[in-house]
């Protein structure tokens, strides 16, 4: 169902994106899409629906990198935090008095500052990007990526709330960053009016010059 939302609520920002081009600079390129998202299962189950829609659509790129997977929990990985809690209280209480250092132990445990580490190429390529940009991902890194981009405090990084299945739009200006969330489900032919879709520097669409980039997560248990 989620998929088939996304995929409608994709169609209707670029519809909307190429009636902004009509009005917008020559080197515009807010109407093409890049959907970046991570190897896992969840991540291309996704955007299947998408990728069918868009099969002979050359204005939209599919780029796959692990980069964007999970933060991953060493040999905790898999765990719901009610397990992790009840079996190792010690180093849930490790953890709780400090989320963005913490590192998961056991061979490939990461931290938030770890995280931040490893996606830096993805930043790189979103801020270079001219296009529309959706983001499929899990909860840790959209956390990162929210936060690079809307200048929220690394501090807070650990503990930003990111609803599931909600679309989250980043409206990037140099007059300050515009937020729009969408649930998925509510898709209408109104929501191509919220905000001014600039395709931002992560997570929106864009019809100034700056590029639209619509992220949206997963959870995972123990994040």
């Amino acid at each position: 169902r989620y998929a088939i939302e996304l995929q409608k609520f994709i169609r209707q920002k670029l519809e909307q994106m190429k009636k902004d081009k009509e009005n917008a600079d020559e080197d515009f390129r807010g109407d093409e899409l890049v959907v970046m998202l991570g190897t896992h299962p969840i991540h291309i189950s996704t955007v299947n629906v998408l990728k069918q829609e868009c099969a002979k659509d050359k204005n939209v790129t599919f780029m796959h990198n692990s980069v964007l997977n999970e933060l991953r929990g060493g040999e905790l990985d898999g765990m719901t935090q009610a397990d992790v809690k009840k079996k190792f209280p010690e180093l849930w209480n490790e953890r709780m008095k400090d989320k963005l250092h913490f590192r998961y132990p056991g061979n490939g445990g990461e931290s938030y500052i770890d995280l931040i580490q490893r996606i830096k190429p993805v930043i790189v390529e979103l801020e270079r990007q001219h296009k529309s940009v959706l983001v499929v991902t899990h909860l840790a890194v959209l956390r990162c990526i929210y936060t690079y981009f809307s200048g929220a405090p690394i501090e807070e990084l650990p503990m930003l709330s990111m609803p599931s299945h909600v679309i989250t739009e980043l409206n990037i200006e140099p007059q300050g960053t515009t937020k729009t969330f969408t649930k998925l489900g509510e898709v209408s032919p109104e929501i191509c009016a919220v905000g001014k879709l600039a395709l931002g520097e992560l997570h929106q669409s864009n019809h100034i010059g700056h590029r639209t980039q619509l992220t949206h997560h997963h959870p995972q248990p123990v994040k």
